[in-house]
């Protein structure tokens, strides 16, 4: 994806629940995608998301969990790049980061700074800023930013699953309607 502004919070919405639905079809085929991105989003013909580039995906059976830093460093998630074990709940860390740039239009989530995933491993407070000037009073926005802070908690158990991700944008896609 590449930066749109004209797109509403409502059409951002329905973009992030359609990435959210393709996460979790992965998930419950128990596949991982481990390279979630912005870049690995393209909007085809009729407006609709679709993930793509699964080279680094892997199979998760038998709850097995993985050890390898792989994925790209500004959606990779704290355990990914500690080598610690980690299921698919770094691609819900993904999210997180993803979600932010579809909703600020900020494609740099980080700036410019670097060694990224080495300052988001070590630091739980080191993540994407939202502006105050763009959230302002939007209940919406708010709750929308209250869902990318789950999904990038620096622990995984906290983080929500895909289907409780896609529930919660649904309920967001309603919000944005009533403001």
């Amino acid at each position: 994806m590449t930066k749109s502004p004209n797109i509403s919070l409502k059409r951002r919405l329905v973009i992030a629940q359609e990435i959210a639905h393709g996460m979790l079809y992965l998930h419950r085929k128990n596949v991982i995608h481990r390279d979630l991105k912005i870049d690995n989003v393209l909007i085809d013909d009729d407006g609709h998301a679709k993930l793509v580039d699964f080279g680094i995906a892997t199979y998760l059976g038998d709850n097995k969990k993985h050890t390898h830093a792989v994925g790209t460093s500004e959606y990779m998630s704290p355990e990914v790049y500690l080598g610690a074990k980690y299921d698919g709940k770094c691609d819900v860390f993904s999210f997180g980061i993803v979600f932010y740039c579809l909703l600020t239009n900020n494609m740099s989530p980080y700036g410019t700074s670097v060694n990224i995933e080495a300052k988001v491993a070590n630091d739980q407070n080191m993540r994407p800023q939202f502006d105050a000037a763009w959230l302002g009073a939007n209940e919406c926005k708010h709750a929308c930013v209250a869902l990318a802070t789950q999904c990038w908690d620096h622990v995984p158990e906290r983080r929500p699953t895909f289907d409780e991700v896609a529930n919660q944008l649904e309920k967001l896609y309603e919000l944005s309607y009533k403001i």
